[in-house]
């Protein structure tokens, strides 16, 4: 361990003053004319971020030093555990557990049944199955020295058989939620038969309970999880948002954290999707805080994940405020991030971002870079599995981008194109409801010299979106996907940069739904 990586260096420098101290309180009191033990010596060289004792003059050796390290690698252990011991929920119980161990062991099982108690309801309040079995089976080691039992044998059973059936609900509700985030991964919204798929395999199992019949908040939570994905991919985001903002009320000791921070995540998308801009941009700032809390940074994967969701939902929400400037001021930032830290963003994330970004360039009328980010798109099709919801406006999106360029030779060819990739699907008409007629429509041909023509194609374009939205359960004119083809379409048709028509669908949208 501590050949191919120095943990012990890297322990000492993650310390902060208040664990140093109680450290050197500990162990490198020198106060009685004693040298302090070796491994504080090793301490103090790690501290003053020198990791060599013979250049500190301290005369040792290789096996003497290696012997140190371990007493001082446990020895800091030691000292965080006792620091932290009521920190958490899991470092109590596991400091009672301990301390039931140690008295058990000094023949004081009457002291031992007293932590023990104490650690269940903690394990209890907060639905910690596991260790509450791992209590259980203390209790029934102690019933064998005590000289009256806590309870009977056949009590201890039955209250284990409990646990066992919340414990098996919960996991099979967490293989559930695993589940919809795979297909929610592969395919994005679903139609079709996508969504009779996603159905089977979730609210419509012979797993999914009621909700009266969850029997733990753990149960609950991701009850509320799944049917929050699977109505947002279903486009019933009234739904979607009336279970992810559940997803909120609970108590964060209760779920994993990355669980439930991905619930903050899910409620963020449910907001953005019904229009409530002041909500996403409050969740996403709720998310940071409790990535901060819970130390969720010091990891990659996950930072490049909250970076993803910041980044995704404030460029749509700027794009659908025509915020102009500030979304131009943004993306500056984004693009920056990309540059220096792209590769530490997962690619299903990644390409989001890119979809986004294309989006957003777009509504900043500069159509060289959104095309420039549509090839970066396509590219990363060479690497990764692209979500099918994102290849298919990958496809849809250039149809109006050369619409808006006025580069109307191009348009047939890009529809014909299209139409292709679609008719590759062998539900093509449902899962494309949208994409194929209008598809369809633009792959004729049209003397677009004829001014009457654009305005004739914007307006059937215009009607298919709204009769698509228009049929939609839990919407409020508005479908965060779709939504934005009809203030293009308007930008078009009017000759104005999209994020001047965005601005005045803002502000009309915001005083219909106050």
């Amino acid at each position: 361990m501590y050949k191919k990586k120095d943990f012990v260096s890297d322990l000492v420098l993650a310390l902060n003053k208040d664990e140093k101290r109680q450290f050197t309180i500990l162990y490198g009191d020198s106060s009685k004319g004693v040298e302090p033990p070796l491994f504080y010596q090793l301490y103090s060289v790690y501290e003053s971020g020198k990791n060599d004792l013979y250049k500190n003059n301290i005369p040792v050796e290789a096996t003497s030093v290696t012997s140190a390290k371990r007493r001082l690698y446990n020895n800091l252990l030691r000292t965080l555990r006792d620091m932290n011991e009521d920190s958490s929920t899991d470092i109590f119980i596991q400091n009672k557990l301990t301390n039931v161990e140690l008295l058990y062991n000094h023949s004081l099982p009457e002291q031992s049944v007293l932590e023990l108690n104490k650690a269940y309801g903690e394990a209890q309040k907060f639905e910690k199955f596991g260790l509450m079995l791992q209590l259980l089976e203390w209790e029934k080691r102690l019933n064998i020295v005590l000289p009256t039992p806590t309870r009977t044998l056949s009590e201890i059973k039955k209250e284990e058989r409990e646990i066992l059936k919340k414990f098996s609900q919960q996991l099979d509700m967490e293989s559930m939620y695993s589940h919809i985030l795979e297909l929610k991964r592969e395919i994005g919204y679903a139609k079709g038969r996508d969504k009779q798929r996603v159905e089977n395999a979730t609210i419509k199992s012979a797993l999914m309970p009621k909700e009266s019949e969850c029997m733990s908040n753990n149960a609950r939570f991701y009850r509320h999880y799944i049917y929050a994905i699977y109505y947002w991919m279903t486009f019933n985001h009234k739904e979607a948002y009336n279970h992810s903002r559940r997803l909120i009320d609970y108590d964060q000791h209760n779920i994993q954290p990355n669980d439930y921070i991905h619930g903050i995540f899910q409620h963020i998308t449910s907001s953005v999707c019904l229009g409530l801009f002041s909500d996403t941009l409050n969740g996403i700032a709720l998310a940071e805080a409790f990535t901060s809390q819970y130390r969720l940074n010091q990891s990659l994967p996950f930072s490049g994940i909250l970076f993803a969701y910041h980044v995704n939902y404030k460029m749509i929400v700027l794009n659908y405020m025509g915020s102009q400037k500030q979304l131009k001021d943004f993306i500056q930032k984004v693009e920056l991030r990309l540059r220096d830290s792209g590769k530490t963003i997962p690619a299903d994330a990644l390409q989001i971002i890119f979809a986004n970004l294309m989006v957003s360039y777009m509504g900043l009328d500069l159509l060289d870079k959104a095309a420039e980010v549509r090839k970066r798109l396509l590219d990363l099709k060479k690497k990764i599995n692209i979500r099918l919801d994102i290849l298919t406006d990958v496809y849809f999106f250039q149809l109006f981008m050369l619409m808006q360029a006025k580069s109307y030779d191009l348009i047939k060819p890009a529809a014909e194109s299209a139409l292709r990739f679609f008719r590759k699907n062998e539900d093509a008409q449902m899962v494309f409801e949208v994409e194929m007629p209008i598809a369809l429509l633009l792959s004729k041909a049209y003397n677009y010299e004829d001014k009457k023509v654009l305005p004739m194609l914007l307006s059937k374009c215009r009607n298919t979106v709204n009769d698509y939205i228009s049929k939609l359960k839990g919407t409020i004119k508005f479908q965060e996907h779709y939504t934005r083809y009809l203030i293009w379409f308007d930008a078009i048709e009017r000759g104005i940069p999209f994020h001047q028509a965005a601005r005045e669908w803002y502000q009309e949208f915001k005083g219909v739904n106050q």
